[in-house]
């Protein structure tokens, strides 16, 4: 499993990241682009991403909760022309392109950024 932040011990888990320096220039990138509005649009650990191991090998990518700035969707082209991808949306992010959870509220619509 690659997670953006690893919290045990297992060797079956690993970030995509890979390093803490890594880590901070994501969260640097994360910081920039979300002040102009392109939040998660340039994640520069995707490079590692694509040629991780794990990735490479697998017969089928299954994702989950893919925004919190370790993760950048414009890979997802480059992935599934390697292998078959199977996204379980969790949560509205990929469809509002912001709020995880907007609720009764609507100015997702129209670009919150709160």
């Amino acid at each position: 499993m690659l997670v953006g932040w690893k919290s045990s011990n297992s060797p079956d888990v690993d970030t995509v990241t890979g390093s803490r320096m890594l880590q901070l220039v994501d969260e640097a990138s994360n910081i920039l682009t979300q002040k102009i509005g392109l939040q998660y649009r340039f994640v520069p650990s995707r490079l590692r991403l694509a040629s991780h191991p794990w990735v490479r090998s697998a017969d089928i990518i299954q994702l989950y909760n893919i925004h919190g700035g370790y993760f950048d969707p414009a890979i997802l082209p480059a992935l599934s022309d390697k292998v078959p991808l199977v996204w379980r949306m969790s949560d509205l992010w990929s469809i509002t392109g912001h709020c995880a959870y907007p609720g009764p509220c609507e100015r997702w619509q129209s670009g919150c950024g709160s």
